[in-house]
Order: structure tokens, then C-alpha cells, then sequence
């Protein structure tokens, strides 16, 4: 890919992962907007308006679009299911690429400096986390633990005296973390520990120029963990 087609690259980034959605409209490396979905109920009735709002407001069409990246997990079971179908729907009538990035990336993208590990939580089931450790390097995200699924004990067990944490995760254990580990750092409350439609696109633009993107088909979710209609079958 050419320098101009770096340039002229326009990027969708969805993220329907959590109670509140995100979208980010980026061409090249320029932001040309941002909108929320505050309500996850609404996410069937108001993703696809408001795409077209961004990308209208932004002054671009849909047959502008070069790339769509699109958070595939974890985190709700229908939320994902929503936002993957609207990404690989657009991606397959426009004919373009599609990139799933994870949820905790997308936190993690948000703070910390170049080489500073970032560990990244959210909620799960009752008494267990979802949680990765990146490290920036350079424009990009480096994997340090890939995401997982761990009880509490188990997570709080194998954290550094001076772990830096973002995420809705963090905040609601963040009375038991100081008392156990007093030198953590938990990000202030605020947009930290929301997910950015801005870093769902930039994550996705710097995964496709790294190393491409997948046909619309090829996309899956990640979801770490059973529905709750599965569990309620395992255990009848």
C-alpha cells in the first residue's frame, strides 16, 4: 500500500462489546469523528443509523470505506452478536476488508506511554474477570498475556505491587485492590474505562497495514466464556 493510499484509507471502527457503544470514523490518521450509543437494548435499532449519521456528518459515503474494524470480544454475548453482523453486512456489500479487535486492547490503547505494560479488566460472570496485558510499541499494541477468563483470587494472585489498571473491572474492585496491593495504579474515573470508537478504528487501521485484513465470513467472536443459556443447560 502506497503512502496516498495510507493517507486516503477511511476506517469504521465498532465497538458494541459493553452497555455503551462506540463508533470512530478515521481517514489516514485523521479523526473525523466519534459517537456513542449509551444503551445496549438500543444497539438493533440504532447502530446502523447512527453510521450513517457519522459518515454523513463527516461528509463521506459508504462506498468510501476502505476497512472496517469491529470489536469481536469479549463481553455481551448480544451486543457482539449485533456489532459483528452489522461489520461483516457492511464489509460484505461494500467488499472490503474487516479486522475483530479485542475489547481489552481497546482500553489499553487509551493509556500508558511507549514501552509501560497496560493491564486491561472487565467484568464477567459473578466473582471472575476478563483481563489482558498490552504494551505500546510504536503505533501498535504489543500482546503481552493474551485475554483471559480468571477467577478473582487468581488475577488479584498474579499482579505486580505496581500494575498499571484500566477498565470497568479495576473500578469495581478497586477498594479490594488497594487494600492488597497498595502500589497499584487504577486510572481515574472517567473516559479511560470507556471503550473509544476512535481507538477501535486505530487499532484497526495499524492491525490491517501490519498484516492485513479477513474476508467478512472469516470474522469470529470471542467470547472466553459460555452464555448463560449454556451454563443453565450444563448444569440441568
Amino acid at each position: 500500500m502506497t503512502s496516498a493510499d495510507r493517507d486516503n484509507l477511511l476506517v469504521l471502527g465498532i465497538d458494541t462489546s459493553s452497555a455503551q457503544g462506540a463508533l470512530g470514523l478515521l481517514l489516514g490518521e485523521r479523526l473525523l469523528g466519534e459517537r456513542s450509543i449509551p444503551v445496549e437494548r438500543t444497539f438493533s435499532e440504532k447502530l446502523l443509523p447512527t453510521i450513517d449519521e457519522l459518515l454523513q456528518t463527516s461528509g463521506v459515503s459508504p462506498g468510501d470505506l476502505g476497512l472496517v474494524a469491529v470489536v469481536r470480544g469479549p463481553g455481551s454475548f448480544t451486543g457482539l452478536r449485533i456489532g459483528l453482523a452489522t461489520a461483516k453486512g457492511l464489509a460484505y456489500t461494500k467488499g472490503i476488508p474487516v479486522v475483530g479487535i479485542v475489547s481489552l486492547e481497546v482500553l489499553a490503547w487509551g493509556v500508558g506511554v511507549a514501552g509501560e505494560r497496560v493491564t486491561a479488566v472487565l467484568p464477567a460472570r459473578p466473582g471472575w474477570v476478563y483481563t489482558a496485558t498490552y504494551r505500546r510499541s510504536g503505533t501498535c499494541l504489543e500482546c503481552l498475556c493474551p485475554p483471559e477468563l480468571k477467577s478473582l483470587d487468581r488475577w488479584m494472585g498474579a499482579l505486580g505491587p505496581d500494575e498499571r489498571l484500566v477498565g470497568e473491572g479495576a473500578l469495581r474492585h478497586q477498594a479490594l485492590l488497594k487494600e492488597v496491593l497498595p502500589q497499584v495504579r487504577i486510572e481515574p474515573e472517567g473516559s479511560h474505562h470507556r471503550p473509544r470508537g476512535e481507538s477501535v478504528a486505530r487499532l484497526g487501521r495499524c492491525r490491517f497495514l501490519d498484516s492485513g485484513g479477513l474476508r467478512a465470513e472469516s470474522l469470529t467472536p470471542l467470547y472466553l466464556q459460555p452464555s448463560l443459556a449454556e451454563l443453565r443447560r450444563q448444569n440441568r
